[in-house]
């Protein structure tokens, strides 16, 4: 019994990061904390949630805009210490309004007032600009 916990034990020591799923609404930041330090940070799309580091245990995720995207933290030697699908919603006081022009579809925010969101149903055309707002509003967020 004895040889079975300390086996189990090292196991979950030894092996990567399971995968954690983090729900995130728009404009909001949850921090993911860590048992090592980290020294990369790798985010599957950017315009989706993107992190700040703000220690080497303390990783910060934004929401960008609404649609789900991977998160990986390395470690040292490049072990895996977080891995998971970051889900980013407007939240629950928001809504979600679809315009229709012609055959374009875009998708927008609308709480005080609408914003732009990019959306994989969206026609090309509006998914440019709602990608392009996007940048401009990180780029305002960072001081640029």
């Amino acid at each position: 019994m004895r040889f079975k916990f300390i086996s189990a034990a090292i196991a979950l020591i030894a092996s990567p990061a399971l995968a954690h799923p983090l729900s995130i609404n728009i404009d909001q930041s949850k921090p993911i904390i860590l048992s090592r330090a980290a020294t990369g940070v790798v985010v599957g799309n950017a315009s989706i949630a993107d992190v700040i580091v703000h220690d080497t245990k303390t990783i910060i995720v934004i929401g960008k805009s609404v649609g789900s995207t991977h998160i990986l933290v390395l470690g040292e030697k490049g072990k895996t210490l977080y891995s998971g699908i970051v889900s980013v919603s407007p939240g629950a006081s928001a809504n979600l309004v679809t315009v229709q022009r012609g055959d374009e579809l875009s998708t927008q925010l609308c709480t005080e007032r609408c914003i732009d969101i990019a959306s994989p149903e969206d026609g090309s055309k509006s998914l440019n600009e709602a990608v392009s707002k996007i940048r401009v509003r990180s780029s305002s967020a960072k001081g640029m």
